[in-house]
């Protein structure tokens, strides 16, 4: 099976534009990580006898991250790097069977090492609810996604053990850690998505290993889709002294669930249509070029936070905007919602230092490689070659 070229939303707004600049209107399909894979199997996440079964089973896929990269194909393959499911189980316990704690396996010792194992979700074509078959979700791949950095960066012996098992581990199936970048773009649109959806979960569960309501470790629940204090109750730990129940306990917070950070990008066009702005940061590469992006603000519509953005780091003011289209973007966590946005005004002014450049380039020229560049429409033949590159 070939694998299609991955559109970036970036790549798909200069397309848009110089495609049909006047008839702009919904997002082009088959962006990176936009295909819908996986159903996420929601209604389930509770059920430990159920994930049981989904974690044991022979179509399960599990794929692993240590320190913020993947274990990956030593060579470059075009795969998603999955293992299976008697792998995993050769080393660590399923841990939704009984009460047990998922655990690794050493020469001398069975000592419960935690393992946030996430469900992602099964590969199927109708929707699922607990009334489902079991045995119909089994017929299908069911992903998981585990970070398992903890299991190799301590000092004490029992950590030295598992090091050493994992090393073995790793050799014999021929794997190393590698950057997501230098990974996902090279794998096929729907493993993409699932490699995508996989980070996103790490990574929250990865970062939040205290509540921030009272400070207490967390404990990973709910298939990895929710975290709780853990009970002060519990052997090991003690809460400290407060007056009022944790905040985290009285509610839905953000703290407690998976975030994702929203992102506009904006393909900012000229008052005459004929031209659009790009601009660098200061550790791009050299000659690469981005349209205009940055996070959305506490209490700000997306409508503002493009204006916002734009005239920020650029100093060119915005009249209207229009949506075009989102994409996940799993660098960690964030959604990214693209626009095209008509400009008011032509003369750049750097405002917060972010990009690098200092005057307007008329007529699709330019000074040097540094600056902010509204590019003309006559070098489509170039914005149409475009690619993605992770060089």
């Amino acid at each position: 099976m070939s694998v299609a070229t991955p559109r970036t939303l970036y790549k798909q707004l200069l397309d848009a534009w110089v495609s049909h600049p006047s008839k702009i209107g919904t997002g082009l399909p088959g962006g990176a990580f936009t295909q819908v894979v996986l159903n996420r199997l929601g209604p389930w996440r509770r059920n430990r006898a159920f994930l049981a079964r989904l974690f044991s089973s022979p179509s399960a896929r599990f794929l692993l991250f240590s320190e913020g990269k993947l274990w990956s194909f030593a060579d470059h393959s075009t795969h998603l790097p999955v293992f299976h499911s008697e792998d995993i189980l050769a080393l660590f316990d399923n841990p939704f069977s009984g009460d047990q704690d998922t655990t690794l396996e050493t020469p001398s010792s069975r000592r419960p090492l935690p393992v946030d194992w996430i469900l992602l979700g099964a590969q199927l074509n109708h929707s699922t609810t607990e009334s489902s078959s079991v045995d119909d979700v089994l017929q299908h791949p069911v992903y998981w996604a585990a970070d398992i950095t903890h299991l190799t960066t301590g000092k004490d012996d029992n950590t030295s053990r598992c090091r050493r098992l994992l090393d073995e581990f790793m050799e014999h199936y021929q794997r190393k850690l590698k950057s997501l970048r230098s990974v996902v773009f090279a794998l096929e649109k729907v493993h993409q998505s699932i490699l995508a959806q996989g980070v996103a979960m790490v990574d929250w569960n990865y970062r939040h290993p205290y509540c921030s309501g009272c400070g207490q470790p967390t404990v990973s629940t709910e298939a990895g889709y929710k975290r709780k204090c853990i009970p002060k109750a519990q052997e090991g730990y003690t809460e400290r002294s407060v007056s009022t129940p944790c905040l985290n306990s009285r509610g839905i917070h953000n703290s407690a669930y998976p975030r994702t950070d929203p992102v506009i990008i904006v393909g900012v066009v000229s008052p005459d249509g004929s031209r659009i702005l790009l601009g660098r940061k200061s550790d791009f590469p050299a000659g690469w070029y981005s349209c205009i992006a940055g996070f959305v603000e506490p209490g700000e519509t997306l409508e503002a936070a493009v204006r916002r953005e734009v005239a920020e780091e650029t100093g060119v003011e915005l009249g209207s905007s229009t949506y075009y289209a989102s994409q996940p973007w799993p660098f960690p966590n964030s959604l990214m919602l693209g626009f095209l946005g008509h400009a008011t005004t032509e003369s750049i002014s750097l405002v917060d230092n972010e990009l690098q450049g200092k005057q307007l380039i008329p007529g699709g020229q330019n000074v040097d490689d540094k600056s902010i560049r509204w590019y003309h429409q006559r070098l489509s033949f170039l914005l149409r070659k475009w690619q993605w590159s992770d060089n």
